[in-house]
């Protein structure tokens, strides 16, 4: 039946930890846009995100009566995966989007890998090395109440050295095509800090 825009997600966010959405078998979801919209006068809240895995919001901020839009974040789900979203201070809605496309296991395009960044020494963070690839997004999320810095390196060569990261802050670099070739690698670390996530998500190239 080919790709199916949908509107995933529209509904005022649970308290808890929940699944607001599941990708149905037989299909994979990629994930277009996320609008997160506060509805608490004076006060600000915190929200929690999992897509497929890969953390975009651990107690991350939004300002009283503020929208965040996430955008271009490129995160797929298999058949099965979830998004998991909640705000424990209530009165914050969401709206997610994204398209829905039948799943064939030997003609999918997409790798992604999630983990924990050390200290010092690097991870490599792109998935399955052994494909040309385009590199669709990068993002780091810090879970933690202290800063961190990170650093990240494609081939030795750096895209970012020493970024800081705020406490409960998520960067999400968008990298459209950004190309590595067979065996090629992006690694990363951080200099300071702990528990700090990562989530990338490549496109398969053949050629």
């Amino acid at each position: 039946m080919g790709d199916t825009a949908k509107l995933l997600y529209q509904a005022v966010l649970p308290t808890s930890a929940t699944s607001v959405y599941t990708a149905p078998q037989g299909k994979y979801t990629v994930i277009k846009s996320i609008f997160l919209t506060s509805l608490a006068n004076g006060t600000d809240r915190t929200f929690r995100m999992i897509i497929g895995g890969i953390t975009v919001g651990y107690d991350h901020v939004v300002k009283s009566n503020k929208t965040l839009l996430l955008n271009d974040l490129n995160i797929f789900l298999l058949p099965g995966e979830s998004i998991q979203l909640h705000c424990p201070g209530g009165n914050m809605i969401s709206q997610i989007s994204g398209i829905e496309v039948d799943y064939i296991a030997s003609e999918f395009p997409y790798i992604k890998s999630n983990g924990v960044l050390s200290v010092p020494s690097s991870a490599i963070l792109n998935p399955d090395a052994s494909y040309d690839r385009l590199i669709k997004s990068l993002i780091i999320t810090n879970p933690s109440s202290a800063s961190t810095e990170v650093v990240v390196q494609a081939n030795g060569f750096s895209l970012m050295y020493r970024q800081l990261i705020k406490p409960y802050d998520t960067l999400v670099l968008p990298l459209p095509n950004f190309f590595l070739t067979k065996g090629q690698t992006i690694a990363a670390n951080v200099i300071s800090g702990s528990g700090t996530l990562f989530g990338i998500v490549a496109e398969k190239v053949v050629q």
